[in-house]
């Protein structure tokens, strides 16, 4: 959950010094933000949520101070957008998921559920709800732009798109429901990373990183959640079987010899269907070529 930022959290929008450029990203990114609004709306819509959607001010902030400022039980789509460098974060709360999942079963969504943990429902909800953002998003640029979810995070300290005391920008949506104020949705740049996009010099951008900040990427990177899937049958029916249905009824379905495993939309690798100490499994046989 992403708690709000008061007036007094957020850092001058100077962007280490350059005041002029640093005004004019703010003020670039509050425009891509208005024009956010109406797709959003329509991809909420897509999902069957019909909630009103404001834009924000962009404010600015230092990433680590973003970053403890979220709840510990928190989603994060970690997006790319080429040709846009580096990563967007696109942090919904945890408060908000619930009150979506509620209208989407028809609820009014004034209350979020106290847990420990999502649902599967939930978890499909923000799925969905995370590539029609990053749709939406990416709409909005000022240039085309590819966007793409790369992986799901929920512990906070695994987040490493910038350093401790990195400049970041925000920009943020916030949604209603009538009178119910739902909750607010992020989306998180790093600075440096818009440097260029929308005029400014890009300053820096070959500097090597140093090894220890190389070593804590790749150690946060192993533990980046990704959700793997796989597709056991696919069988077909004919709509007057289909309405026929009933309680008891069988659908008989034909195991393949190999069924594929699935992570971030690409097949990775294939195996059979077992069992390992007492609960269904897959035995990898072949893992694909990657191309690099």
């Amino acid at each position: 959950m992403t708690a709000m930022l008061r007036a007094e959290d957020a850092q001058p929008a100077s962007l280490e010094g350059e005041v002029d450029k640093g005004q004019e990203i703010i003020d670039a990114l509050n425009i891509v933000t208005d024009r956010m609004v109406d797709d959003v709306t329509a991809a909420l819509a897509e999902l069957g949520l019909q909630v009103a959607v404001t834009p924000q001010k962009s404010e600015t902030t230092r990433f680590g101070d973003w970053r403890n400022s979220l709840a510990p039980m928190c989603v994060i789509a970690v997006c790319r957008m080429p040709p846009l460098k580096g990563q967007i974060l696109m942090s919904v709360p945890a408060g908000l998921v619930s009150r979506l999942t509620d209208i989407f079963f028809g609820g009014d969504g004034e209350h979020a559920s106290e847990r420990i943990a999502f649902t599967p429902t939930e978890q499909r909800i923000f799925l969905r709800l995370a590539d029609l953002l990053a749709d939406a998003h990416s709409r909005a640029w000022p240039g085309p732009a590819t966007p793409e979810v790369a992986a799901i995070e929920t512990v906070r300290n695994n987040l490493r798109m910038a350093r401790e005391g990195d400049p970041t920008i925000i920009q943020s949506l916030t949604l209603q429901r009538g009178k119910i104020n739902l909750g607010r949705i992020d989306f998180v740049h790093a600075a440096p990373q818009l440097r260029g996009m929308f005029g400014a010099e890009d300053v820096g951008d070959d500097e090597p990183a140093s090894p220890e900040w190389r070593r804590q990427v790749e150690a946060a990177m192993v533990h980046v959640h990704l959700p793997v899937r796989s597709v056991i049958a696919r069988p077909e029916i004919t709509l007057e079987t289909l309405f026929r249905l009933a309680p008891g009824d069988v659908i008989p379905i034909i195991l393949p010899a190999t069924v594929p495993i699935i992570a971030a939309g690409k097949v990775l690798a294939r195996g059979s269907i077992g069992e390992a100490n007492g609960h269904a499994a897959i035995q990898i046989e072949h893992l694909e070529e990657r191309n690099e």
